[in-house]
């Protein structure tokens, strides 16, 4: 091979490797491509509740250190929130969860894209789900609904607010426990003994902005005894 072939071999070589460098830097910059999730049937007659997806990725394509924009089907940024189900061995994310908000059913399908560059603030709405966690309640405010969930004590929901009027109060778990099977009192006496839920403890685990998890673990009690734990 003469000098000049080698030169032109070296430059080819270094362009191509520039080439991919970059697309490999322009993938991880901008997430390309997109994957889109739709809806199976589609009743445009009404809107679309608020829902929880799983989206599978192929390996080495999302990074556990890439952020995910949910988009619309014109391209307007939707509010979501996502966090990892699984990974791969390379340590990428196999399974993402994707809370989608209500909204028209005239959209078709959504598009999501991994990013490395940082979600504007402009795209929250206003109306964004909020969690006030205080030192003995936790309030949930949806702007349709706002419920209270207890830290302690037998009442779990204090209370459930929708627009702004009182639809329930004093929620908690209730366990009957019966000395005999069925009907039979051959073997004596039936008697029902009712047990309160009590609650031990309590974990704020999403927050928001589309979607909040609270656990409640507790256990029924009376006076006389504690039994059948709960989450």
């Amino acid at each position: 091979m003469t000098k000049q072939l080698k030169t032109q071999f070296a430059m080819k070589s270094f362009l191509l490797a520039c080439v991919v460098l970059f697309l490999n830097s322009f993938n991880s910059v901008f997430g390309l491509p997109a994957r889109k999730i739709r809806w199976i049937e589609n009743n445009k007659s009404s809107p679309v509740m608020g829902t929880t997806v799983g989206v599978p990725w192929p390996q080495g394509t999302l990074g556990a250190d890439k952020l995910v924009t949910v988009n619309d089907h014109e391209g307007n940024k939707v509010l979501d929130q996502t966090w990892p189900l699984a990974y791969w061995r390379d340590g990428s994310v196999k399974w993402l969860a994707v809370a989608i908000p209500p909204h028209k059913a005239e959209i078709p399908h959504f598009s999501l894209r991994a990013t490395s560059l940082p979600i504007s603030k402009a795209i929250d709405p206003p109306l964004k789900l909020t969690l006030e966690d205080r030192a003995d309640v936790i309030t949930i405010d949806t702007h349709a609904m706002k419920v209270q969930i207890a830290k302690s004590g037998n009442v779990i929901i204090p209370s459930v607010e929708i627009e702004d009027r009182e639809t329930l109060s004093g929620g908690r778990l209730v366990a009957l426990n019966q000395n005999l099977a069925g009907d039979d009192i051959s073997s004596g006496p039936i008697t029902v003994d009712a047990f309160e839920s009590r609650i031990d403890n309590v974990v704020v685990e999403q927050s928001g902005p589309t979607r909040a998890v609270v656990r409640v673990e507790g256990h029924h009690a009376n006076e006389d005894r504690s039994f059948l734990p709960f989450t």
